[in-house]
């Protein structure tokens, strides 16, 4: 599977930043996932209060929903994360990049907003990945 990513030389630094300005798809397997939050298999949040935790839980979260069609993290083509807080964004920042290689770091965004669906919940994660067809399987097999 060819994927292209790039940050052109003329555009502002990414600090080390596990991202691309810019990704482009040649062929796989698209996967859309929903928001991911920090929630367990039976509804409990995962740190509250604390959202290094809710973010390790949310990308936990992300794995485990690509593991389920032959993805892995690295496979994620783009993210967009939704804060409340913009004294979290450093730790949100040190999740992710513990989580993602720099390599096949996503395109990103960030929105910081009023609240999530719930308020104890201090961040959401909407991600996009493309998984090689060769490791594709459908889900539930």
């Amino acid at each position: 599977m060819a994927i292209d990513r790039w940050n052109p030389a003329s555009f502002w630094s990414l600090d080390g930043v596990p991202m691309h300005h810019a990704v482009a798809v040649h062929d796989g397997v698209t996967i859309h996932l929903s928001g991911q939050v920090g929630w367990d298999s039976e509804n409990n949040l995962i740190g509250p209060g604390d959202v290094r935790a809710q973010t390790e839980k949310t990308f936990d979260n992300i794995e485990v929903i690509l593991g389920s069609v032959g993805g892995v993290l690295d496979d994620l083509v783009s993210l967009t994360y939704y804060y409340v807080n913009p004294s979290d964004v450093a730790a949100i920042r040190e999740v992710r990049a513990k989580r993602l290689s720099a390599e096949y770091g996503p395109a990103s965004a960030g929105i910081r907003c009023a609240g999530l669906i719930l308020p104890e919940l201090l961040v959401e994660i909407v991600s996009i990945a493309v998984v090689p067809r060769d490791r594709y399987r459908p889900p539930n097999q």
